[in-house]
């Protein structure tokens, strides 16, 4: 979603840490752009914000979550979830549907990678080209070219507060990013969305993995998983390690 300017933030670099402002954007010559934090393009109100349909360059990346999951039977796969170096909000951008080179790499959490793309506001427009939903979008990098550049460990998720997710207000600066929610209790079972509706006001999407059984009562101790928004956010688990019954 489009967002307000925030405190600085640490960023680090793979092997040493500093408190800093993000770095000011810089030239890298070809087509790849500028190159800019992930922090950066979350920051419409930072002076090297580039707007949307800019042509950014990200270095050192992690990748938190890759979807290979088709969970429509349409060939739904193929977005990836890059983050900085150290979590925390803000710091995590979906890539839609990014071509990866070479083609033979097949990326995973812990992946550390360099990414050209074009910054995008989703949302679904109507047929008169206005959008449909009116609360938010979905910050997202598109036509995005993925070159895996290193290993590191997988990150961790950052835990927040499962009412977070049922407030477009404080669920804003973690879209994108790696997250915990604990002791949920769902309300009812995937709908004709995929999604799962929790106690608390979060709800459970089913675009990288199902959990088996979920139905009214079912409670989970521990849930791991990216945040994203389509007409309200909503927490995606990776896998069966991200939950906890």
């Amino acid at each position: 979603m489009l967002r307000s300017h925030r405190p600085c933030l640490p960023l680090v670099a793979l092997l040493f840490v500093a408190a800093c402002d993000p770095p000011p954007p810089t030239r890298t010559g070809g087509t790849a752009g500028l190159e800019y934090s992930i922090i950066q393009l979350q920051t419409v109100t930072d002076p090297d914000y580039p707007g949307v349909d800019a042509r950014v360059l990200i270095r050192d990346a992690i990748v938190t979550a890759v979807d290979t999951y088709d969970e429509d039977g349409e060939g739904s796969v193929g977005s990836v979830w890059i983050a900085e170096p150290v979590p925390g909000p803000w710091s995590g951008v979906q890539l839609f549907d990014p071509v990866v080179i070479p083609a033979r790499v097949r990326l995973a959490p812990g992946d550390i990678v360099e990414v050209s793309a074009t910054l995008d506001e989703f949302v679904l427009l109507d047929a008169s080209g206005r959008p449909m939903d009116r609360d938010g979008t979905e910050t997202e990098l598109v036509d995005a070219s993925v070159q895996k550049i290193g290993e590191t460990f997988p990150p961790g998720p950052t835990d927040i507060p499962e009412a977070y997710l049922a407030d477009l207000r404080q669920a804003e600066p973690w879209e994108g990013c790696l997250v915990r929610l604990t002791d949920l209790t769902l309300t009812g079972g995937y709908d004709r969305y995929g999604e799962a509706p929790t106690a608390g006001g979060a709800s459970i999407a089913n675009e990288m993995y199902e959990i088996p059984g979920a139905e009214a009562g079912l409670a989970i101790r521990s849930l791991t998983g990216v945040v994203t928004y389509f007409f309200g956010f909503k927490i995606l688990p990776r896998g069966p390690e991200d939950v906890e019954l």
